[in-house]
């Protein structure tokens, strides 16, 4: 298992300023690459056939590109960006002796759940069931 990075709650909410208009960002680039993935093997087929324009798959391929160095930004933080439409972030942090997930939401004010690492967003927990310091 890769070793993850651990955030206390504190270094998390530190961090949600400065990851705010970088969700932001990744939201437009989802928003606007949403009908080129859903079309993806169409457009290459298309492209194959000679039936789409070379512009149609750069454009596609400059969002792929856009959306992976975007994504790769919370990659090396250590930080897991599981829904990019929405601004869902995870944080891993320790609840007793175990990693488990500070889960987030662009729309939200602060971290105010946690989740074990197999919940996900269904999963959520309030912080006061988060041992205190963690």
């Amino acid at each position: 298992m890769p070793r993850h990075k651990i955030f206390t709650l504190d270094e998390a909410k530190k961090l949600l300023p400065e990851l705010k208009p970088r969700l932001a960002s990744i939201q437009e680039t989802w928003a606007e690459i949403s009908p080129y993935r859903e079309e993806a093997s169409r457009l290459a087929q298309r492209v194959n056939a000679g039936g789409a324009t070379m512009r149609d798959a750069n454009k596609y391929l400059r969002l792929s590109h856009k959306i992976r160095s975007q994504l790769s930004y919370f990659q090396k933080l250590g930080i897991e960006v599981k829904d990019p439409a929405s601004g869902l972030i995870d944080f891993p942090t320790i609840r007793d002796g175990r990693v488990v997930y500070l889960c987030w939401r662009m729309n939200e004010e602060t971290i105010t759940h946690w989740h074990d690492l197999d919940a996900g967003f269904a999963g959520r927990r309030p912080l006061d069931l988060l041992l205190p310091g963690s």
